[in-house]
């Protein structure tokens, strides 16, 4: 399946929230909170682990057995879905309090851009 950004864009995916993910201690700092915002507010809202393109499950013993979902790229941490090349992360590292988290999340559309070719 091609990746149609424009047609990505104009479905109005919500941004994660990372209150999603993460139990909240009542008595976080204001800067953790702040280093969370602008983290996870690049990427789509949780998908029920699969593609937001093509609906490939991006995790788990079925996609490596089906040969689909996240496949890592060059960069380290980085990624992108077998089935499509949606870009996503997996590795994250140094944001407020955590020193390293495993979760694979795909990048909010808007914060993609087409490659121009020369």
């Amino acid at each position: 399946m091609a990746l149609n950004l424009p047609a990505l864009q104009a479905r109005a995916i919500p941004r994660l929230d990372w209150r999603e993910i993460f139990v909240v201690d009542p008595d976080i700092e204001s800067d953790d909170v702040d280093a969370f915002d602008a983290y996870f507010s690049r990427f789509a809202a949780l998908n029920s682990g699969k593609c937001l393109n093509c609906d490939a499950v991006q995790g788990g013993l079925m996609s490596a057995v089906l040969g689909n979902g996240f496949q890592y790229g060059l960069r380290h941490g980085e990624g992108f879905c077998r089935g499509c090349g949606y870009p996503a992360r997996a590795n994250h590292y140094s944001i407020g309090p955590i020193r390293c988290l495993e979760i694979i999340l795909q990048y909010h559309p808007d914060e993609l851009h087409e490659r121009r070719r020369a």
